[in-house]
């Protein structure tokens, strides 16, 4: 049945539950094609289709199910029938303001699994449908489901890039594109959520504190250094009764969050000489360091500064997104 862009004011009904006599299902042969069509409510259920395939256009392309490609829906039921949800159904470019389930159990605005189901069933999937659902959702004030979603199409794409091309291969280049797309969502939860990378860098900063904890990785700054000509040498290395409390403390915060200026401890700056101390271990009564050779404190201080300035970027912005759909709530 072909309704391409058709008005229905009225809405359109091909299935419906009724209170202990079951299924109410208007079966159509083939396919059901509304696209560009504006239809106030749309009614359809999985039986709501023969088994039967269709020839769609003559082009000898036989395809069931129905077709909302750009069509406009106020809301749209999915009718969900022995556990099975409504397919083939084609989404593309599709604009639906509300979505509605319909079981045995009741009616309910769709949790996330319903829509990751019936999406299961769109032959055409695409990206578009994924942020139309997930935007419709912020709008209701779904977030969390929003986010389900969200992530759901960030795996999708990641699948999409592993589907072998015609040739049956997949190229090197789209292998390393999907890898760091999921280090960037595993880092990120899928852009939804800024506490994993929080998390990390509290962590990271912790560790940098007790790097910097040994006088052996700290030697006094060129301003110190020209302030107490003939105090201090470039070699020198703070006193352990004197380096404690809050000094490997302040190192660390200057490092760990590149934008903030404290004059604590500016005096003494990660060495640049030997290799980065990170830990030390009792031989004979005597505690001796344990270095990595190839790494000094003032390369491991760069690192940790050059990181953190994509870091907070990352994280400022994951957390506005999620502080502004707060306050349109």
């Amino acid at each position: 049945v072909s309704a391409r862009f058709s008005r229905f004011e009225k809405g359109f009904v091909t299935a419906e539950l009724d209170d202990g006599s079951g299924d109410k299902i208007s079966v159509i042969p083939g396919f059901l094609d509304l696209t560009g069509s504006e239809i106030s409510e749309l009614s359809v259920s999985n039986r709501s289709f023969s088994a039967a395939p269709a020839d769609s256009g003559g082009k000898g392309e036989r395809i069931t199910g129905i077709v909302l490609n750009r069509a406009k829906v106020d809301k749209l039921t999915s009718v969900i029938s022995e556990r099975k949800y409504p397919r083939p159904i084609d989404l593309r470019y599709a604009e639906i303001k509300w979505w509605n389930f319909l079981s045995a159990e009741g009616s309910r605005s769709g949790t996330a699994g319903d829509f990751i189901e019936l999406l299961n069933g769109d032959p055409h999937l695409q990206r578009h449908t994924f942020r139309s659902i997930e935007r419709n959702l912020i709008e209701q004030g779904n977030e969390e489901t929003a986010d389900a979603i969200h992530k759901q199409m960030r795996k999708w794409i990641r699948r999409q890039l592993l589907r072998p091309r015609k040739n049956g291969r997949v190229s090197p280049g789209r292998r390393i594109r999907s890898f760091s797309l999921w280090l960037w969502d595993s880092a990120t939860g899928s852009a939804t959520t800024p506490f994993r990378l929080l998390m990390a860098v509290l962590l990271w900063f912790c560790l940098s504190t007790v790097f910097f904890s040994f006088p052996e990785n700290i030697t006094p700054s060129t301003e110190a250094i020209t302030a107490y000509k003939g105090t201090l040498s470039p070699s020198q290395h703070p006193e352990a009764e004197s380096w404690k409390g809050m000094a490997p403390f302040w190192v660390s915060i200057r490092h760990h969050i590149p934008v903030a200026t404290f004059s604590a401890q500016s005096d003494w700056q990660p060495a640049g000489q030997d290799g980065l101390v990170v830990w030390k271990r009792s031989s004979a009564g005597e505690a001796r360091p344990v270095r990595i050779g190839w790494l000094s404190a003032e390369d491991y201080a760069n690192i940790v500064t050059g990181l953190h300035w994509v870091l907070w970027p990352v994280i400022l912005v994951l957390a506005s997104r999620k502080f502004f759909i707060h306050l349109e709530k």
